[in-house]
């Protein structure tokens, strides 16, 4: 191979190495749900109804995955756990996401597969300027409302829900990780560069 097509290739690889490096720039992002409240576990062989248990979400999602609209922002979830106190921890394969409405500042948990909303927050001055992008919080003990329509699957292939609709307080957080992509960066840098010498010594 020649020394100039040995170098486009290099190049290539680069470019190509910069480019997954900006990817890797994008900032996850976890939203946290904390309280108590009654639950219905079904995992097809016994039907269980949890009362008055302490529960926490816990959802990840990526801020380049945020979306708009008129008056919010939604942004779909990429992992969700429910962790049941006494009852155990779920890993939730629904599609799920958060939804923001500045207007009304209404934020939210949402059931994607059935488009029914899982938790709502009302009244909650912190989200009247916020983007979905940036930690919040935490807020302790919001006015919220559960919902029991939405039915959430878990990877046992358990079914799980709220058992009854009920007002209630709960509180949350979100929390952001600027992951340390510049190690990466530039120990492919570094190979790159050597790539590159042994390929001249050799021609």
């Amino acid at each position: 191979m020649s020394t100039k097509r040995a170098h486009k290739k290099s190049f290539a690889l680069l470019a190509a190495i910069f480019m997954l490096s900006a990817h890797s720039y994008a900032i996850p992002i976890s939203f946290v749900f904390e309280g108590v409240g009654s639950f219905e576990v079904d995992d097809g062989i016994t039907d269980q109804t949890y009362s008055d248990v302490s529960f926490q979400f816990f959802g990840t999602g990526d801020t380049e995955n945020r979306g708009s609209y008129a008056n919010g922002f939604d942004l779909v979830l990429d992992s969700l756990t429910l962790d049941i106190g006494g009852v155990g921890l779920f890993d939730i394969v629904s599609a799920t996401s958060v939804f923001l409405n500045t207007d009304f500042q209404v934020f939210g948990l949402s059931d994607d597969v059935n488009a029914v909303d899982l938790i709502l927050f009302f009244n909650v001055p912190a989200l009247a300027t916020y983007d979905l992008l940036s930690p919040l919080g935490p807020i302790d003990n919001a006015d919220a409302f559960f919902s029991e329509f939405p039915i959430l699957i878990a990877s046992g292939g358990e079914s799980i829900g709220f058992d009854d609709s009920v007002d209630a307080t709960v509180s949350f957080a979100a929390v952001t990780a600027v992951p340390d992509s510049s190690v990466s960066l530039i120990g492919s840098l570094t190979l790159v560069t050597m790539m590159l010498l042994r390929r001249r010594r050799k021609a």
